[in-house]
């Protein structure tokens, strides 16, 4: 098609139609990013390199979104839905799980080793030395026996600690992607249990399936 257009101008206007074309792009990519209402935070500084961390535990409301979209069964937990830590799960499921929200993010997303979950839950690079995740006050971050009232509770509801990582004391003991299971959880019987990097804080032995859960993180 001819045009009377000066030179100039058709510059212009090819110069923003590309302009369009990239924003549009940009945006097609980013839909098809799904992180699942997850939010990472990035933990710098420990020794086999940086990665992000999910700032809460996973939710029912997120295993179950996994679940309808993979059209596989929704867990049948004793009590527990919406934010509540998902809980009677297998190691299958966490793996599951993270293998699904690889595909839909493009990165690599695992459990955590139990140096990085350690590290993570001590503060990373802004540690202060905390006795549990976030303080030395351990009502003041984790839910455990003295205070739970024999159940899990929203994730995110007690104080975070140093890097915003909720419930990394408490709620529900974690598993680790090299064995072992961490944190504590709401049916601990002494604070003891929630200790960060603690002599009783490490569980190898499975304890029972409604006092765990996971907690993802996602390679740099």
């Amino acid at each position: 098609m001819k045009t009377n257009a000066p030179p100039f101008l058709l510059i212009i206007a090819a110069s923003l139609f590309l302009c369009v074309c990239i924003v549009l792009a940009q945006q097609t990519k980013a839909k098809k990013v799904n992180d699942n209402g997850t939010t990472w935070v990035l933990v710098e500084g420990e020794l086999s390199g940086d990665f992000y961390i999910a700032t809460t535990e996973v939710t029912f409301e997120q295993y179950n979104r996994f679940c309808e979209a993979t059209k596989r069964k929704k867990p049948l937990a004793p009590f527990g839905a919406g934010r509540q830590p998902a809980i009677d799960l297998d190691l299958f499921d966490y793996f599951e799980y993270c293998i699904w929200l690889s595909k839909e993010t493009g990165a690599r997303v695992r459990l955590p080793r139990q140096i990085q979950w350690v590290y993570a839950a001590k503060g990373g690079k802004k540690s202060k030395g905390y006795e549990y995740s976030g303080s030395n006050t351990i009502d003041e971050v984790a839910w455990y026996g003295a205070n739970s009232g024999n159940r899990t509770h929203e994730v995110g509801m007690k104080k975070p600690n140093e890097l915003g990582i909720f419930d990394m004391s408490g709620n529900v003991e974690e598993r680790c992607d090299d064995g072992g299971w961490r944190g504590g959880s709401w049916a601990s019987p002494g604070a003891d249990y929630c200790i960060v990097g603690g002599a009783m804080d490490v569980r190898e032995a499975v304890p029972p399936p409604h006092t765990l859960g996971f907690r993802p993180i996602k390679m740099k």
